[in-house]
């Protein structure tokens, strides 16, 4: 299963670098997927060194466009979504 998800993050990862767009050009609802891909796995293990730093730039984007770079903000509402949503990714396998 985590092999699934660290493939999406390579692959995300992969593609947006082949057509030169940063972070800052995904939409939001793809930056929140994969933070959620990210948050998932590792909660589950250890990521490898460009997985986490894929997952680290994610979460900033996030914190920043959602959020404001609020970061009790941030906190509020991944926890009130965290559950949620790693049932939606164990689901999706």
């Amino acid at each position: 299963m985590q092999i699934i998800f660290l493939l999406l993050l390579f692959f995300i990862n992969i593609s947006y670098a082949q057509s030169n767009k940063s972070l800052k050009d995904l939409p939001l609802s793809e930056i929140e997927k994969t933070f959620w891909v990210c948050d998932y796995a590792s909660s589950n293990s250890l990521l490898g060194q460009g997985d986490a730093v894929t997952c680290s730039y994610t979460f900033e984007e996030l914190k920043s466009r959602k959020f404001s770079g609020d970061w009790s903000a941030f906190l509020t509402w991944w926890k009130a979504n965290k559950d949620a949503e790693h049932k939606k990714l164990v689901a999706q396998k």
